[in-house]
């Protein structure tokens, strides 16, 4: 095998690792979203304004039941959340590392094959 194709196979596989990177930088980012999503619909919750009418009155308790189940569920998605960005960074810095790789071995083949061009004189 000629270090030509073996710098053609190990480019080959730096374009596998980087798309295999950049998918699952996709895939967390994804998720990432999806969890910011629902800690924005959680905010946007209608807000009642009580008054001394026993529906008003059940409808207030009922908003601060919900009030309560949701700072819960935000503090759960909040963990969530700062776990996927942890993942999202990781996956981030790793789809740059075999990015980087692939520009790197092109421009090592780049030069190979412009030294290996005959010269016309």
């Amino acid at each position: 095998m000629t270090k030509k194709d073996q710098l053609q196979r190990l480019q080959q596989v730096a374009a596998l690792m980087f798309d295999s990177k950049l998918a699952l930088l996709k895939t967390v980012a994804r998720a990432r979203q999806d969890t910011e999503d629902h800690l924005v619909n959680l905010a946007t919750a209608p807000v009642l304004l009580p008054d001394l009418d026993p529906m008003a009155m059940a409808m207030a308790v009922a908003r601060l039941r919900y009030e309560g189940w949701a700072d819960v569920r935000r503090a759960e998605l909040n963990l969530i959340l700062a776990r996927q960005t942890a993942a999202w960074l990781d996956a981030r810095e790793e789809a740059r590392f075999a990015f980087g790789k692939t520009q790197a071995l092109e421009a090592v083949r780049a030069k190979v094959t412009a030294a290996s061009l005959p010269l016309i004189p």
